[in-house]
Protein backbone atom coordinates (compact mmCIF):
# COMPACT_ATOMS: atom_id res chain seq x y z
CA UNK A 1 0.00 0.00 0.00
CA UNK A 2 2.76 2.43 0.90
CA UNK A 3 4.25 1.50 -2.48
CA UNK A 4 1.15 2.34 -4.64
CA UNK A 5 0.81 6.03 -2.37
CA UNK A 6 4.23 6.68 -2.53
CA UNK A 7 3.92 6.41 -6.84
CA UNK A 8 0.67 8.40 -6.57
CA UNK A 9 2.65 11.14 -4.82
CA UNK A 10 5.36 11.28 -7.87
CA UNK A 11 2.91 11.15 -10.58
CA UNK A 12 1.22 14.06 -9.14
CA UNK A 13 4.58 15.88 -8.36
CA UNK A 14 5.87 15.24 -12.02
CA UNK A 15 1.91 16.03 -13.12
CA UNK A 16 2.50 19.34 -11.14
CA UNK A 17 5.72 20.12 -12.70
CA UNK A 18 4.38 19.78 -15.78
CA UNK A 19 1.51 21.98 -15.33
CA UNK A 20 3.94 24.63 -13.98
CA UNK A 21 5.99 24.87 -16.93
CA UNK A 22 3.54 24.88 -18.96
CA UNK A 23 1.91 28.14 -17.38
CA UNK A 24 5.18 29.46 -17.91
CA UNK A 25 5.48 29.12 -21.38
CA UNK A 26 1.85 30.65 -21.98
CA UNK A 27 2.81 33.98 -20.01
CA UNK A 28 6.06 34.17 -21.70
CA UNK A 29 7.76 34.32 -18.27
CA UNK A 30 11.17 33.00 -17.64
CA UNK A 31 12.76 31.64 -14.73
CA UNK A 32 16.16 33.40 -14.12
CA UNK A 33 19.18 33.51 -12.08
CA UNK A 34 22.85 35.21 -12.16
CA UNK A 35 25.62 33.07 -11.86
CA UNK A 36 29.42 32.32 -12.58
CA UNK A 37 30.11 28.87 -14.96
CA UNK A 38 32.88 27.31 -13.74
CA UNK A 39 36.26 25.80 -15.93
CA UNK A 40 35.90 22.20 -16.44
CA UNK A 41 38.81 21.21 -15.14
CA UNK A 42 37.32 22.81 -11.66
CA UNK A 43 34.11 20.54 -12.45
CA UNK A 44 35.86 17.39 -13.09
CA UNK A 45 37.69 18.11 -9.38
CA UNK A 46 34.02 18.28 -7.70
CA UNK A 47 32.43 15.49 -9.96
CA UNK A 48 34.90 13.05 -7.69
CA UNK A 49 33.03 14.46 -4.53
CA UNK A 50 29.88 13.09 -5.65
CA UNK A 51 31.08 9.12 -5.69
CA UNK A 52 31.25 8.86 -1.64
CA UNK A 53 27.31 9.44 -0.21
CA UNK A 54 24.41 7.54 -0.97
CA UNK A 55 20.77 8.92 -1.05
CA UNK A 56 21.59 12.00 -2.62
CA UNK A 57 20.46 13.74 -5.91
CA UNK A 58 23.54 14.71 -7.16
CA UNK A 59 24.14 18.23 -9.58
CA UNK A 60 25.01 16.76 -12.89
CA UNK A 61 28.23 18.24 -14.39
CA UNK A 62 26.72 20.72 -16.57
CA UNK A 63 24.91 22.19 -14.33
CA UNK A 64 27.19 23.17 -11.90
CA UNK A 65 27.89 27.19 -11.35
CA UNK A 66 28.31 29.87 -8.24
CA UNK A 67 25.58 31.66 -7.82
CA UNK A 68 25.25 34.69 -7.41
CA UNK A 69 21.52 35.82 -7.68
CA UNK A 70 18.71 34.04 -7.83
CA UNK A 71 15.52 35.53 -9.44
CA UNK A 72 12.33 33.21 -9.65
CA UNK A 73 9.64 33.90 -12.18
CA UNK A 74 10.32 36.95 -14.76
CA UNK A 75 7.90 38.56 -17.13
CA UNK A 76 8.91 39.53 -20.64
CA UNK A 77 9.15 43.39 -19.69
CA UNK A 78 11.07 42.71 -16.69
CA UNK A 79 13.98 40.49 -18.60
CA UNK A 80 14.10 42.81 -21.36
CA UNK A 81 14.64 45.61 -18.74
CA UNK A 82 17.47 43.25 -16.82
CA UNK A 83 19.32 42.22 -19.82
CA UNK A 84 19.67 45.73 -20.55
CA UNK A 85 20.57 47.48 -17.07
CA UNK A 86 23.40 44.56 -16.51
CA UNK A 87 25.03 45.34 -19.43
CA UNK A 88 25.87 48.80 -17.25
CA UNK A 89 27.93 46.67 -14.52
CA UNK A 90 31.62 47.93 -14.75
CA UNK A 91 33.60 45.67 -11.96
CA UNK A 92 37.44 44.33 -12.33
CA UNK A 93 37.77 40.32 -13.04
CA UNK A 94 38.58 38.09 -9.84
CA UNK A 95 40.39 34.67 -8.60
CA UNK A 96 38.87 32.51 -5.85
CA UNK A 97 39.60 29.10 -4.37
CA UNK A 98 37.21 26.32 -3.47
CA UNK A 99 37.47 25.48 -0.32
CA UNK A 100 36.48 22.16 2.15
CA UNK A 101 32.84 21.30 1.59
CA UNK A 102 29.31 21.75 4.12
CA UNK A 103 26.19 21.17 4.23
CA UNK A 104 22.76 23.29 4.71
CA UNK A 105 21.08 23.82 7.23
CA UNK A 106 23.22 21.63 9.81
CA UNK A 107 24.74 18.55 9.96
CA UNK A 108 21.62 16.91 11.88
CA UNK A 109 19.29 17.87 9.05
CA UNK A 110 20.68 18.35 5.91
CA UNK A 111 19.60 19.62 2.76
CA UNK A 112 21.86 20.56 0.50
CA UNK A 113 25.61 19.66 0.53
CA UNK A 114 28.09 22.37 -0.71
CA UNK A 115 31.76 23.14 -1.51
CA UNK A 116 33.07 26.61 0.14
CA UNK A 117 34.09 29.31 -2.10
CA UNK A 118 36.73 31.82 -1.07
CA UNK A 119 37.65 35.07 -2.66
CA UNK A 120 38.81 38.85 -2.11
CA UNK A 121 36.76 41.79 -1.91
CA UNK A 122 36.13 41.93 -6.08
CA UNK A 123 33.39 39.15 -5.73
CA UNK A 124 31.40 40.97 -3.06
CA UNK A 125 31.90 44.39 -5.21
CA UNK A 126 30.85 42.03 -7.93
CA UNK A 127 27.75 40.83 -5.87
CA UNK A 128 26.85 44.73 -4.97
CA UNK A 129 26.49 45.95 -8.22
CA UNK A 130 24.44 43.21 -9.89
CA UNK A 131 22.51 43.66 -6.58
CA UNK A 132 21.54 47.25 -6.93
CA UNK A 133 20.68 46.40 -10.66
CA UNK A 134 18.62 44.13 -10.34
CA UNK A 135 16.34 45.87 -7.28
CA UNK A 136 16.57 48.93 -9.89
CA UNK A 137 15.66 47.06 -12.15
CA UNK A 138 12.30 45.72 -10.50
CA UNK A 139 13.13 43.31 -8.46
CA UNK A 140 12.66 43.02 -4.47
CA UNK A 141 15.92 43.28 -2.55
CA UNK A 142 17.90 40.25 -1.17
CA UNK A 143 16.84 39.76 2.20
CA UNK A 144 19.58 36.91 3.43
CA UNK A 145 23.80 37.65 3.07
CA UNK A 146 25.46 36.45 0.40
CA UNK A 147 27.19 33.15 1.16
CA UNK A 148 28.99 32.13 -1.74
CA UNK A 149 29.10 28.27 -2.58
CA UNK A 150 28.67 25.34 -5.27
CA UNK A 151 25.59 22.97 -4.29
CA UNK A 152 27.42 19.78 -5.05
CA UNK A 153 23.75 17.46 -4.46
CA UNK A 154 20.47 17.87 -2.76
CA UNK A 155 19.83 15.52 -0.08
CA UNK A 156 16.50 13.07 -1.11
CA UNK A 157 16.34 10.47 2.27
CA UNK A 158 17.42 11.02 5.82
CA UNK A 159 20.89 11.26 5.99
CA UNK A 160 22.19 10.03 9.84
CA UNK A 161 24.86 13.19 11.26
CA UNK A 162 27.55 10.26 11.04
CA UNK A 163 26.96 9.69 7.14
CA UNK A 164 27.50 13.60 6.75
CA UNK A 165 30.46 13.82 8.87
CA UNK A 166 32.07 11.15 7.32
CA UNK A 167 31.39 12.90 4.60
CA UNK A 168 32.41 16.32 5.62
CA UNK A 169 35.57 14.55 6.91
CA UNK A 170 36.96 12.94 3.74
CA UNK A 171 36.55 16.09 1.97
CA UNK A 172 37.56 18.90 4.70
CA UNK A 173 41.16 19.36 2.81
CA UNK A 174 39.50 19.72 -0.82
CA UNK A 175 41.45 23.05 -2.29
CA UNK A 176 41.30 24.02 -5.90
CA UNK A 177 43.06 27.52 -5.68
CA UNK A 178 43.41 30.18 -8.39
CA UNK A 179 39.91 29.70 -10.70
CA UNK A 180 39.65 32.69 -13.06
CA UNK A 181 36.26 34.43 -13.46
CA UNK A 182 36.51 37.16 -16.44
CA UNK A 183 32.73 37.18 -16.64
CA UNK A 184 29.48 36.65 -15.69
CA UNK A 185 26.18 34.64 -16.89
CA UNK A 186 22.32 35.22 -16.87
CA UNK A 187 20.83 31.55 -17.01
CA UNK A 188 17.15 30.76 -17.40
CA UNK A 189 16.28 27.40 -15.59
CA UNK A 190 13.59 24.73 -17.06
CA UNK A 191 11.75 22.94 -14.59
CA UNK A 192 11.24 19.02 -16.09
CA UNK A 193 10.38 15.82 -14.55
CA UNK A 194 14.31 15.16 -14.91
CA UNK A 195 15.19 18.07 -12.91
CA UNK A 196 16.10 21.49 -13.57
CA UNK A 197 18.12 22.09 -16.95
CA UNK A 198 20.01 25.92 -16.89
CA UNK A 199 20.33 27.54 -20.33
CA UNK A 200 22.82 30.53 -21.00
CA UNK A 201 20.67 33.47 -21.94
CA UNK A 202 23.46 36.17 -22.05
CA UNK A 203 27.30 36.34 -21.05
CA UNK A 204 28.24 40.08 -19.42
CA UNK A 205 32.20 40.57 -18.86
CA UNK A 206 34.26 41.89 -16.45
CA UNK A 207 37.40 44.58 -17.05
Amino acid sequence: MNGIIRRRRIKISLYAIDVISFIIFLKRMYRLFIAIDLPKPVKNRLEVLQKYLDGVKWIELQQMHLTIRFLGNVDEELYQKLLSNLKKIRSPSFVYSIKGVGVFPNIHRPKVLWAGVEADDRLSILYQKIEEVVISSGFDPEERDYKPHITLGRVKRRLHSEECQTFLGKHEKLEITDIKVDNFILYQSRLTRHGALHQQLQQYSLS
